[in-house]
């Protein structure tokens, strides 16, 4: 449909990792490979609350946050995402939360997953 266009422009999941929009999970705690199969990256604005919690274990908060994606599902948006709630003991400004998490495509158009606020798309 759009073969005749010239992209002008592209912004693509690895450059959000390269900026820091999207922080890459699946690398930096490849144990979350156990959980999903598929590339996992927070929004930077997840990753700011997991910050405020203040705790030093943030292997165990990253697997919380993925646990409750599974387990704790809020509403169910489309077959390939759906809010889910989870506490974040000490975090700011509020320690209950809910989260989206997406399934989509990558860069290439291969599976992958972001978690990112409510209102964030």
């Amino acid at each position: 449909m759009f073969t005749d266009f010239e992209v002008i422009s592209c912004y693509t999941r690895a450059d959000a990792i390269r900026d820091g929009v999207l922080v890459d999970i699946t690398s930096l705690y490849p144990i979350t490979n156990k959980l999903y199969k598929f590339p996992v990256a927070f929004t930077e604005s997840i990753w700011n609350v997991i910050e405020t919690t203040g705790h030093e274990n943030l292997t165990g908060i990253v697997l919380k946050i993925l646990v409750a994606s599974q387990r704790d599902i809020v509403e169910h948006l489309d077959e390939a995402s759906h809010f889910f709630s989870v506490v974040l003991e000490g975090a700011a400004p509020h320690e209950n939360w809910t989260f989206k998490i997406q399934i989509h495509g990558g860069d290439h158009h291969e599976p992958v997953i972001t978690v990112m606020q409510k209102n964030e798309d």
